[in-house]
């Protein structure tokens, strides 16, 4: 018993180690004759650039101080958990100036489902309904 406890465990890891390394990259999305672009690095920093306009990224001034966004990832969820989260720089207190709570599916190698909560509290529940302006196919680019 506890051998399968340990190998489940090493096997949770394994598949997030991997489902977070598939996100480092470069990314395009386009809805509605509107194109996104979303970059990830290895030190899960990334930027979110909506036509010309960055939406978040680094660095960014909040409040007269600079800025840090993360990525974070949860793949022990049904759907998976992605948040886009912007901390203030502060050495003091880490403060989290505003996030993006979502959900993301890989639909293969190169093309990941994502769904924010644009302008809402809550995390969607699903991808539903089909056609929805918070939902974005991002292709990866080479």
């Amino acid at each position: 018993m506890k051998l399968k406890v340990i190998q489940l465990f090493f096997f949770i890891f394994i598949i997030n180690g991997l489902s977070a390394q598939n996100f480092v990259g470069k990314w395009n999305a386009s809805q509605r004759g509107t194109s996104f672009f979303l970059e990830i690095n290895k030190d899960s920093t990334f930027l979110l650039i909506k036509e010309k306009d960055t939406l978040i990224g680094n660095p960014m001034v909040y409040q007269d101080s600079l800025t840090v966004s993360k990525i974070q990832l949860d793949t022990t969820t049904t759907p998976h958990q992605i948040d886009l989260l912007v901390f203030s720089n502060d050495k003091k207190e880490k403060i989290t100036v505003f996030s993006y709570l979502g959900i993301y599916e890989l639909l293969s190698a190169d093309r990941i489902r994502i769904r924010f909560n644009f302008g809402q509290t809550d995390r969607p529940v699903g991808f539903f309904p089909k056609g929805n302006l918070e939902t974005l196919i991002f292709v990866k680019t080479p």
